[in-house]
């Protein structure tokens, strides 16, 4: 190559995500975790949230935000979610991230929220603590 002369840059093959030795940690790690061993699971992430590398520790908190929501643990997934985009340097996986903290909250806004399950189960104690008296009362 000459002085002055643009270099050809072949570009990456776009069917090959990028890969990483981690790669392997998060997938196994949430394959544990869908066939029920979350403890597990988490015990071979956590050890990356402190590994000192921004990226590294974003992606540890995003596959706990993950089995966390599919162990229903609502709260405790947001949070690992909102921790993973705090960490997050790369704005295609921040947008990844987003979508799941998105889901996660929708999930957590039906199971709680108005006209949810939570709602009905206290709506259902509450009928049930009343006397008959005072259910006639209020038209229950």
């Amino acid at each position: 190559m000459e002085l002055g002369e643009v270099p050809v840059l072949n570009a990456p093959d776009s069917s090959d995500p990028p890969r990483d030795e981690n790669d392997e940690l998060f997938s196994c790690a949430l394959d544990l975790a869908s066939r029920g061993a979350v403890q597990e699971a988490e015990e071979k992430i956590f050890p990356l949230l402190d590994s000192g590398v921004p990226a590294i520790a974003s992606r540890a908190a995003h596959a706990i935000g993950k089995i966390r929501l599919q162990d229903e643990q609502y709260s405790a997934s947001t949070s690992a979610f909102r921790r993973a985009l705090e960490w997050s340097g790369d704005p295609i996986f921040t947008e990844l991230v987003a979508e799941d903290l998105r889901v996660a909250l929708a999930v957590m806004n039906s199971h709680y929220g108005e006209g949810g399950p939570v709602e009905a189960s206290l709506f259902c104690f509450t009928y049930d603590q009343l006397s008959a008296s005072q259910r006639v009362e209020k038209k229950l």
